[in-house]
């Protein structure tokens, strides 16, 4: 049985470029989460304080960790939409070079 991948590269392209964005927000949400933190924590001390910013800073590590391994995939797309990009020109420059 002969099964065929294709891939249509400006969707793929257009799929990319969500994927970003949708990652460039979610860092950007991150960021201001941080910083409201910052701010509540200046705000008041204790017990409660503390159980919070302990568990914010484990928290913190956990969503950093996904956002890397977002922004890992991000690149793998990235890259292979420039190896779809490369194999489908070099396939097109071997169809031109045949003599019919």
């Amino acid at each position: 049985m002969n099964s065929e991948i294709a891939n249509n590269l400006s969707t793929f392209k257009n799929h990319i470029e969500d994927y970003d964005r949708g990652y460039r927000e979610l860092v950007r949400d991150f960021e201001a989460v941080q910083t409201h933190m910052k701010a509540l924590n200046n705000m008041w001390t204790g017990e409660a304080h503390d159980a919070l910013m302990k568990r914010f800073e484990r928290d913190k590590i956990t969503t950093q960790e996904m956002l890397d391994y977002t922004r890992q995939i991000l690149e793998d797309l990235q890259f292979a939409d420039t190896e779809y990009i490369k194999c489908e020109n070099a396939v097109a420059g071997i169809v031109d070079s045949i003599r019919v």
